[in-house]
Order: structure tokens, then C-alpha cells, then sequence
């Protein structure tokens, strides 16, 4: 019964797939795919982007249009969904200009496209006259005069064999020269190439236009056309005139050589007169050099041709000459043994500029002496350190000095680096040696700012290196060195500073500040009424850094360890004053320290006295008439003259100007007001019309009292004025009010904190071109300076 069901099924099985088979109907073929395409707009002569829109009908999956032209000046396709944008370069001829764009996709037709490119739409009328006046090795000058003075345009020296290879496409050329201007604007100026046209066109006349080229005995063209700054070409051609560069001419240039004897090295410097004159030089033993005989120079050029023919590597001559002072240390040279260091100019091709110049010398080396230093870092600070430093050698002479931790990175070791900073050291400070500002003996507590140290950054690293030093300059120990890393801006300090006044006569103090730590400080002297306007001890510490700030004279108000403000005869008499003091490390660090102090009063009583006191109305329009820019200040006033007679034993005297009296004021008062504001000669006045003012006037007899004070008011009135013409002011006195009372200040300056002097060791290092490596050249085993960045030129963006 089982085996009757299976047939049934099975059977059943088949029948249905047989008429699923009978069933069966064939699918069509899916249609091809259809590309259609837009025309693009006609390209403008400045050419850029061109966009053609397309559209494909019944797509493939995973397929890519491709697009291509048949045209170079039409090109970098870049395809994306629904559009293939080409780059078209700029064009400069006189008729439209087409080219055939083909788009392509598979299994479909291809489909072509016409992109038009019109010429330029502005007048080519701009013409040139070009005179090349002289030429030189490396120079050449030119006259170039458009026709349009107003009109852009490009006026650049070429090498011939690189305007030749575009054979007279003219199109090529300028679609180059924007690419370069594009190019050199992004990396010299603002980074956008958009604005490339706009800053490097040249308006007006080149006249005796001096342009620096590259190789001597070489063929230029120096060419002109007019360009727009929309890269438009407004001229009917490229103007261009040939020339070609002489032999390179003698140079004037002279060299001075350093020779320091070192432990185990020689140093040795080379300094020529002129930083734009290349040279050659080297250190030789003298049975070498004097092997050359005459014309020694040109022998070594040869020999250094031969020896790069012999090595058939990468190198140059070029490679072996180089600009400005040249630095390096000999460890090869045999003690007792003479040797030769010598230079000469040269240019890259190995034609001789300048004499050669030689200084012999016998190498020596000296005896180390056997001392080592510990550094030990206190007081650190966001902007600052000090470190104490304690040699095991006490009579030892030793140098100490701070830099970037990161400037090591420069060198091979922290030897070399030394080496360079004492040769800058000989440079910046003749004579360092001597004396104890830069020389130590002996355990010593420093700042970063006796060491050399600038204005340091925050979390940064800074590194000591100390050593021994004799009185040639030379390292006589092994170095020492120490890390430190700067703290966080805004941290507060501990600082404490003690300030101690002492005052001398009526008019004359000199106040010590003397700090806790080795921190910057800002000390000064002020009046009282400064600080009691002020309101707060912080509003006066802000409103001090603020006035100095815009005066430029913070620099000079900042110090580190003891200093003294003196002020002799720069007080006002019989006032209270301040020293204050407060600590800044990038910002105010500590709270203010303050020291009260009042000068002395003018002394009275004397026997001297004034007879008279003439005054003097005029107009000041009439001044301001004359000169409104000297006497601006005097329009629509009036001009009062003061002059004073005093009694036969008068030593001098002193004239004021009040516009109102305190009657409640003592003579005492009003003598030592007088005496710290008053005049001692003729003096004009700046008053306001009819408004009364008051003229005081005292004299001194030959002991410094003060006489009786002779008072005098007047109202100017337009009516009382003199006729005389007006006389030249050669100045004018201050009318004394009651704002010039309370906010008088003490505006002197001490004497600067050696560290805020002049450059600082990081400054110096950070500009030097004396820093180099050292080589060895293969064939002799001397030490050659290697060629530096400085002798390195980029092209000249404007030649």
C-alpha cells in the first residue's frame, strides 16, 4: 500500500513540472542605456570650471560614465552623478575656440559635446618698452614703461631655455604665470590663490629696476604683457628682450678668522665683511696649503671639481660654498702642529670673487681643569627661575647660561652648543671674560635673567649648562647641565618685598626694594593722592601696569633682586609719597607692598623777596593763527605772561599759576606748591576768558629760603589786550588746578636690571647664521663647514 502511494506521489510530482515547463515565457531584453548631455555656456577667456549636466536612462548597476576631450586646454576631468566638470585654461587669442567632449558608458553610444571658449573681452592695447640698462654676474637692471600707466600687467626675468620651451604659445605662457602667481601667493600670502592677480600684478614704471638672478653666463628674457586681475591679457603680444649674465665680477669682501683653543678641539670662525658674498673655506694643514703655490684659490676649486667628478654622487659645487659667519671645531688637528684656516669668494660654479685670505695658527689644546657643578632650581615661576649653582672647585671661573630646552635639538651635544654660545657671547659682549658680570667663582644664587635667560613661557623647559671658563673664552671644563620646567601662569607667589625710603632736602628721595626671592617685581614711587584715588591696592597695581604699558616703559619698572629708585630733585615738596612694589610672572603674582614717606618742606623765612609781577594779556587765536598745529591748544583762549622782578640778593625765584586758592592754605603749603609746580623764567599761561586767576611768585635767597609770597589776581578780558604782535612760545606753564593736585605722578625711572637689557642670549641664538654642522670630506678628512639654510634662495616671486 505504501509503495501505491509513493508512485501516486511521485507521479503527481512530474505532471506539475511538466506543465510548469509547458508554461514557461521568455522575459525581453532590458533596454540600453541612453546618455544625454547638456551644452555648457560659453568658457570665458579666463578660463576655470566647465560643468556639463548629463543624464543616463535605463542604468547599469556599478557602471561610470567616463568623459574625456580632445583638446589640452580643456582637461582634468572629474566625473560625478550628473555632471563631468573639466578645468579650462586661460585664453588669450583673438577668435573662439572650441573642443569636443566625449561622454562614454557602457553599452550605451557615446555621446559628444561641444564646450566653447570665447576670447578675451577687453581691449589688448596695452604696449611696452623695455630697456635693459646693465647687466651684472647675478643682476640685472631694467627700464619697463607700459603704455597705460594704470594697467596691470607682468614684468619678470626668465631663463631663455625655460620661455623657449613653449614654443611661442603665447596662451601657454600666461596660463603659466598665473599658476605660479597662485602657487607663491598661497605660501607667501594670505593662503588664498584667488587673491594671487589682485597683489602681485605691477602698476606704473619699473625704472632702473634692480632684479637678482640666479646664474652668471646665463641667457634671460626679461617680459612684459598687460593682465587683469581676472587673468584677462591686455596686450597684442608678449613683449620680451634677451640678455645674458657676465662672468661673475670681483667682489669686495674681506675675512676675519676666530681661533679658540679648546680640551681636545680647536675652534675656529670664519667672519666676512659682506653677508651677500658666497665663499669658500676651509682648515688645512700649512705643508698642504703652501703646496698650492700661487693662485692657490683657483688650485682648490679644481681639486674640489675632481674630487666631485671622482665620487659620482649628488654633489654640487654649490654645496661647498656658503653666506655669512662660519663656525666649527676641529677634534683632528695635532697639538703643536701648524695648520691654515683660510677663505675666499666664490660663486656657485666655482668662479673666484675675492682675494683669498688665510691666518696661520699652531693647534694647542688646554688643560682641563677638574670641576664639576651642582644646579640646584628654587623659586621657579611661569616666567622665571633661579638656580643655585656650586662649582667643587672654588677658584674655578666658571660661565652659566639658560635656553630652550628645545634648541638643543639643533645641535649634536650640549658641548657644541656651548661652543656656539660663546663665540655669540664674543660677539655681544666684548670682554666678557673679564670682570664678574658674566664670569663667577664660587657658589652662586642666580635668576634666570643673570644667566641670560629672557622673559621664559609657561610649562615650558628651559636647560642650565655651566662650566669653566678662561680668560680667552675657552671652556676649560667638562659641562654641566640641569632641567627645569617652567609652572602654570596665574600661580601665586610668596614674594615678599621690603621697601626702604630715605629722603634728602624738599625735593629728593631714594627708596630700596629689597624682595624675598628671586622673582620679577614692578617697583615705583608714587604720590599718596595716586593711591587713595585709586580705590583698592589691586585697581592701583592695574592702573600702574596699564599707564607704563601704553608709555612703553614697563620694561623699565621691572626688576629682579635688590634695586634702588632714586629721585633727586624730581619730588614735590612736602608731599607724601609711596614706594610700592608687587610681583609679576606673566601677571601680578603677590599682593602690594607699600612704604609711606613724606618729603621735606622749602624752608622759609628768607630774606629774598619779588618787587614785581607783570602780566601780560594776549589773544590766543592769534597764536593759534600763526600755527594751529603748535598752538592748538591755545585757540579761544587767553595767553598770559608772567615775568618777575626780584630784590638784589635773590639766588632765583618761582612763579605759579592758580585757577583757585584753598583760602584754609598755610604759607607753608602754598610755598612748597609753588616751589614744586612754579617756573623760574618768563612763563605763558593758558586762561580761560573772564575767569579770574591767581599768580603767586617767590623768591630764594642764596641759602634755598623761601621769601615772602607776592600774590596777584587777574580776570582776562578782551578788552585789556596788549597790541604787540605775538612772540614765539617756546613753552608753556602748567595752570594749577585742583585735578593736577591729586593726580600728579612721579614719573622717573632707575636704572634697568641688567637682564632687561639689550638681547638676550635666547634672542641672540634665535638670529645668529653662525650655527653649522660639521662634515667629513671624504677625500681629505678635513672638517668642512656644511652649507646652511641661509645659503639656500627661493625663487624670487616679483624678478
Amino acid at each position: 500500500m505504501k509503495n501505491s502511494i509513493k508512485s501516486c506521489l511521485l507521479a503527481a510530482a512530474l505532471f506539475l513540472l511538466g506543465a510548469c515547463e509547458e508554461s514557461k515565457t521568455e522575459l525581453p531584453d532590458a533596454p540600453a542605456p541612453v546618455i544625454t548631455a547638456d551644452t555648457p555656456a560659453a568658457v570665458p577667456a579666463t578660463g576655470g570650471p566647465v560643468a556639463i549636466a548629463y543624464r543616463i536612462a535605463d542604468p547599469r548597476e556599478d557602471a561610470q560614465l567616463t568623459a574625456s576631450a580632445d583638446a589640452e586646454w580643456l582637461r582634468a576631468p572629474v566625473v560625478e552623478a550628473g555632471t563631468a566638470t573639466f578645468q579650462a585654461d586661460v585664453y588669450t587669442g583673438e577668435e573662439p575656440r572650441t573642443a569636443t567632449v566625449t561622454l562614454s558608458y557602457p553599452e550605451a553610444a557615446d555621446v559628444t559635446v561641444t564646450v566653447t571658449q570665447i576670447p578675451p573681452q577687453v581691449a589688448r592695447t596695452v604696449t611696452f618698452e623695455i630697456e635693459i640698462v646693465s647687466v651684472s654676474s647675478r643682476g640685472v637692471v631694467v627700464n619697463c614703461t607700459p603704455s597705460d600707466p594704470e594697467a596691470t600687467y607682468v614684468g619678470m626675468a626668465v631663463h631663455k631655455e625655460d620661455f623657449d620651451k613653449y614654443d611661442e604659445d603665447e596662451q601657454a605662457v600666461v596660463a603659466a604665470d598665473i599658476a605660479y602667481f597662485r602657487e607663491w601667493w598661497t605660501i607667501l600670502g594670505d593662503g588664498n590663490p584667488d587673491n594671487a592677480l589682485a597683489n602681485m600684478l605691477r602698476t606704473g614704471n619699473m625704472e632702473d629696476y634692480d632684479i637678482t638672478l640666479d646664474k652668471p653666463e646665463s641667457d634671460y628674457y626679461f617680459y612684459a604683457y598687460g593682465l587683469t586681475v581676472e587673468g584677462e591679457m591686455t596686450s597684442p603680444r608678449i613683449y620680451k628682450v634677451p640678455f645674458r649674465t657676465i662672468k661673475p665680477e670681483p667682489q669686495e669682501c674681506t675675512f676675519r678668522f676666530s681661533i679658540r683653543p679648546g680640551i681636545s678641539y680647536t675652534r675656529v670662525g670664519v667672519f666676512p665683511s659682506s653677508i651677500y658674498v658666497s665663499y669658500h673655506w676651509d682648515v688645512m694643514p700649512k705643508e698642504r696649503f703652501d703646496a698650492y703655490g700661487e693662485d692657490a684659490a683657483e688650485k682648490i676649486v679644481e681639486e674640489i671639481k675632481e674630487n666631485i667628478a671622482a665620487g659620482g654622487n649628488q654633489e654640487l659645487f654649490g654645496d661647498y660654498v656658503g653666506y655669512h659667519n662660519k663656525k666649527a671645531s676641529y677634534d683632528d688637528l695635532t697639538e703643536g702642529e701648524q695648520y691654515v684656516i683660510f677663505a675666499f669668494g666664490c660663486d656657485g660654479t666655482g668662479v673666484v670673487t675675492t682675494p683669498l685670505m688665510k691666518e696661520e695658527f699652531t693647534a694647542t689644546h688646554i688643560d682641563k681643569q677638574d670641576c664639576a657643578f651642582a644646579l640646584a632650581f628654587k623659586d621657579i615661576r611661569a616666567s622665571s627661575f633661579a638656580v643655585d649653582i656650586t662649582p667643587t672647585d672654588e677658584g674655578t671661573r666658571w660661565f652659566a647660561y639658560t635656553l630652550p630646552y628645545e634648541m638643543l635639538e639643533n645641535y649634536l651635544s650640549v658641548e657644541e652648543m656651548s661652543e656656539d654660545v660663546i663665540d655669540i657671547m664674543d660677539e655681544m659682549a666684548p670682554g666678557w671674560t673679564t670682570g664678574d658680570e658674566y664670569v663667577h667663582t664660587g657658589r652662586q644664587y642666580l635668576s634666570s635673567y643673570d644667566i641670560l635667560g629672557d622673559e621664559l613661557y609657561a610649562n615650558t623647559r628651559q636647560i642650565v649648562v655651566a662650566f669653566g671658563v678662561n680668560a680667552q673664552g675657552s671652556r676649560t671644563t667638562d659641562v654641566s647641565q640641569n632641567v627645569v620646567t617652567t609652572i602654570a601662569a596665574g600661580t601665586p607667589s610668596t614674594m615678599v618685598v621690603e621697601i626702604e625710603p630715605r629722603t634728602w632736602g624738599y625735593d629728593s628721595a631714594e627708596v630700596t626694594f629689597t624682595p624675598s626671592a628671586k622673582e620679577l617685581y614692578f617697583f615705583d614711587i608714587q604720590p599718596y593722592e595716586v593711591y587713595a584715588e585709586s580705590g583698592s591696592d589691586e585697581a592701583l597695581m592695574d592702573y600702574l601696569l596699564f599707564h607704563y604699558g601704553v608709555a612703553g616703559m614697563t620694561r623699565y619698572k621691572m626688576t629682579v633682586g635688590q634695586a634702588k629708585m632714586t629721585c633727586e630733585n624730581q619730588l614735590m615738596p612736602g608731599t607724601r609719597y609711596l614706594g610700592i612694589a608687587f610681583g609679576v610672572d606673566k601677571e601680578i603674582s603677590t599682593p602690594l607692598f607699600k612704604q609711606e614717606f613724606t618729603t621735606g618742606s622749602v624752608p622759609m623765612d628768607g630774606t629774598a623777596t619779588v618787587t614785581g609781577l607783570d602780566l601780560k594779556i594776549e589773544d590766543g587765536d592769534r597764536y593759534y593763527a600763526s600755527d594751529p598745529s603748535r598752538y592748538a591748544a591755545c585757540k579761544g583762549k587767553a595767553v598770559v605772561t608772567a615775568t618777575a622782578t626780584v630784590s638784589a640778593d635773590a639766588a632765583g625765584y618761582y612763579t605759579a599759576c592758580f585757577d583757585q586758592v584753598d583760602e584754609g592754605m598755610t604759607d607753608q603749603q602754598l610755598t612748597d606748591l609753588i616751589v614744586g609746580y612754579g617756573d623760574t623764567e618768563p612763563t605763558m599761561y593758558i586762561a580761560e576768558w573772564n575767569r579770574a586767576v591767581t599768580f603767586m611768585a617767590l623768591a630764594l635767597d642764596a641759602s634755598g629760603q623761601a621769601g615772602a609770597i607776592r600774590r596777584q589776581a587777574v580776570t582776562p578780558d578782551k578788552a585789556q589786550l596788549a597790541k604787540a604782535g605775538i612772540r614765539p612760545a617756546s613753552r608753556f606753564g602748567r595752570t594749577v588746578t585742583r585735578e593736577i593736585l591729586r593726580t600728579n605722578a612721579a614719573w622717573t625711572t632707575a636704572s634697568v636690571h641688567k637682564a632687561q637689557e639689550g638681547r638676550t642670549l635666547n634672542d641672540a641664538m634665535q638670529h645668529t647664521e653662525s650655527r653649522t654642522r660639521t662634515c667629513t670630506r671624504p677625500d681629505t678628512g678635513t672638517m668642512l663647514a656644511a652649507p646652511t639654510a641661509a645659503a639656500r634662495h627661493l625663487p624670487d616671486l616679483r624678478r
